[in-house]
Order: structure tokens, then C-alpha cells, then sequence
């Protein structure tokens, strides 16, 4: 993570899980040149971290935020850019260790 990189963090609902989505965000944040990851949480919605170009950012989420491909269905995302909040919402993992983008396992609380 460089310091001129900027950070968000989205929670995506919908019909989300089980129907490879994020596959799908892992593809889309690789033609941005974004790191990060996104995981499945417990609730049914996915969780996923961003990191680089704000403008980079930006058109990520326009991409991931899809109404109907292949069974995904994005009802909602919620944003959040403040670095303090995102750094306790992924601990275990530190910002600085993302250097390309990931699909982890399940967050499950």
C-alpha cells in the first residue's frame, strides 16, 4: 500500500453468495490494478476492501454493483472510506500487507 492510495471498504447485499460474485469482484479489481479482498460473512452479504487510485476505486464500484448477471443480484452497497474504521472491521489483516487482491474464507461474526 502506498501512502497516496486510498482505501474503501464496501459491504455488498443481495443475492450474492453461492453464485460466485466474488470471483467476479476478484476479476474486476485485477483490471484496476486494486488490492485488497472479499470475503462472504455470515449474514449473506460480502464484505470487500479496495486499495489504490480513488478514481480506480470509484469505477470498481461501478462495475461490482450489478443488478442481474448469471444469478447475482447487488440490492445494496454500503461505503466507507475512514482508514480507523476499515483497519478494526479487517483485523486480523493489516492495510499495509494487501499487495494484490484476494478471496478469503467466510467471516463468520
Amino acid at each position: 500500500m502506498n501512502s497516496s492510495d486510498a482505501v474503501a471498504f464496501f459491504v455488498v447485499h443481495g443475492a450474492i453468495q453461492g453464485v460466485g460474485y466474488r470471483s467476479f469482484v476478484a476479476s474486476i479489481a485485477e483490471k484496476y490494478s486494486l488490492s485488497g479482498m472479499a470475503r462472504n460473512v455470515y449474514d449473506g452479504s460480502v464484505e470487500v476492501l479496495a486499495i489504490g487510485s480513488r478514481k480506480s476505486i470509484e469505477a470498481f464500484l461501478n462495475r461490482i454493483n450489478i443488478q442481474t448477471k448469471h444469478g447475482i443480484a447487488v440490492f445494496n452497497i454500503e461505503l466507507h472510506y475512514d482508514k480507523h474504521w476499515i483497519e478494526k472491521r479487517i483485523y486480523p489483516f493489516i492495510l499495509g500487507d494487501f499487495k494484490g487482491f484476494t478471496i478469503e474464507k467466510t467471516k463468520l461474526r
